[in-house]
């Protein structure tokens, strides 16, 4: 929560703390509460979820056999034992999804040098901590058999993000 603020003018997002159904869709504007998309997006595809503390991922208490998605809403700060545990999730098969900027910063809010700690995981580099920019996202292809395509209008994007391994489903244009 407090990464979204460590430095001013680099905000991807704010991070509320708490949701609410009068927030209305304030979710697809520049800056919105990135935890409230992934709250709605789970729900509307008719799944629930569970909450796992920064505590529980580093003392061992997260059951990593139970779950087989792990989202990482806006989590630009992870200390080096969630970020162990993140990859042994990922080494036990599980599936690791995030957004913006994941383990840009240590645990305690310092900018990591050269890029994120996931950045290999999501075959990703983050070549500078840069403010966002305003772009249009399109995403288009497929996941396993179920054919993807969205626009998205109005996103806040990492112009110092590139693509190491793997192929991108999507891209954002910055004007």
């Amino acid at each position: 929560a407090q990464a979204s603020y460590a430095e001013p003018g680099m905000q991807y997002g704010v991070y509320s703390g708490w949701v609410t159904n009068s927030e209305g869709d304030k979710w697809l504007t520049p800056g919105g509460d990135n935890q409230f998309l992934w709250h709605r997006a789970i729900r509307a595809v008719g799944l629930q979820f569970e909450y796992v503390t920064d505590r529980m991922l580093r003392q061992d208490e997260f059951v990593a056999d139970d779950y087989r998605v792990m989202v990482l809403p806006q989590c630009e700060a992870l200390g080096n034992a969630e970020v162990a545990a993140v990859r042994r999730f990922v080494e036990q098969g599980g599936t690791v999804i995030a957004d913006i900027r994941p383990a840009l910063y240590d645990g305690h809010l310092k900018l990591r040098d050269g890029g994120g700690a996931l950045d290999d995981l999501f075959g990703v580099r983050h070549t500078a901590n840069v403010p966002p920019e305003t772009a249009t996202g399109v995403v288009r292809g497929a996941i396993g058999s179920t054919h993807v395509e969205v626009d998205l209008p109005n996103l806040l994007v990492n112009p110092a993000v590139t693509l190491t391994r793997g192929k991108a489903l999507g891209h954002a244009a910055v004007s």
